[in-house]
């Protein structure tokens, strides 16, 4: 049968072409015994119905509660939410209420409903993370700072590099990777890397931030002149503005 094939788009088609009066809620039972993922799917198409729910939300989420299906109810109930109500699914993600669900389904849901502050805190692929972050206008500017970091801490440097070399393709991020770079350089990301990444994307003007605000001891400055930068004009300008000079060769270890 349909049900059992998963092929749920042609059971209720077939049901409405036929004139059919199927017991969906008995159908939904069934098939929570014998495929959990595709009931779910299953509710969650008889409840958003385009012509009008064929079952309640309510009814569907008391069939998952009868059978202790907690994670597919938290699942549906959240999902639900993010199709209708995204404000009200921010908030209790807000709160951090409920966990025992599908993180990554969850996730695109959040992604749809523009939540990309919600999605970034569901998905551990960095496909997803970089997609979603590139959305800076969507997401606030303090949440990326702190997240580039932790996500670097908890999986491996390389996911902050990658959503460094992502942001660093805008100029209207300027100021974002500035703060970026002064809040995780040095700490769990490397400054030379951050700064190369930077490089390549010809933001010159978050190297010079980013510079100006270790300026304030030689041995900060030291450390600048012994990273032999890819680019010696975002250095040039860096000793500039700071009433530095440079010695002849700019990959002298000096700063006179």
């Amino acid at each position: 049968t349909y049900a059992e094939l998963g092929e749920l788009d042609k059971l209720i088609a077939y049901c409405k072409q036929t004139g059919y009066r199927a017991l969906y809620e008995d159908l939904l039972r069934g098939l929570f015994q014998v495929k959990g993922q595709w009931a779910e799917q299953f509710a969650l198409k008889l409840v958003q119905n385009p012509e009008g729910p064929l079952i309640e939300a309510s009814e569907a989420m008391e069939i998952m509660f009868q059978k202790e299906l907690i994670k597919e109810l938290t699942g549906l109930m959240l999902e639900i939410l993010l199709l209708r109500h995204p404000d009200i699914a921010n908030v209790i993600f807000g709160r951090s209420l409920f966990h025992e669900y599908d993180q990554s389904y969850i996730g695109g849901c959040c992604e749809t409903a523009g939540l990309f502050h919600r999605a970034l805190e569901h998905y551990t692929e960095l496909a997803d993370i970089i997609r979603c972050i590139a959305h800076t206008g969507q997401i606030p500017a303090e949440f990326i700072v702190s997240y580039v970091g932790e996500i670097s801490k908890q999986k491996e440097p390389k996911y902050g590099y990658e959503c460094l070399r992502v942001l660093s393709r805008s100029k209207n991020n300027v100021r974002l990777c500035t703060d970026i770079a002064n809040s995780w350089a040095g700490k769990v990301l490397d400054r030379r890397e951050i700064i190369h990444i930077f490089e390549k994307n010809k933001m010159i003007e978050a190297v010079y931030l980013h510079l100006k605000s270790i300026a304030s001891t030689l041995e900060e400055n030291d450390f600048l002149m012994e990273k032999n930068l890819p680019d010696s004009k975002s250095l040039m300008i860096f000793c500039d503005k700071n009433n530095f000079v440079l010695s002849k060769d700019i990959n002298s270890t000096e700063l006179s």
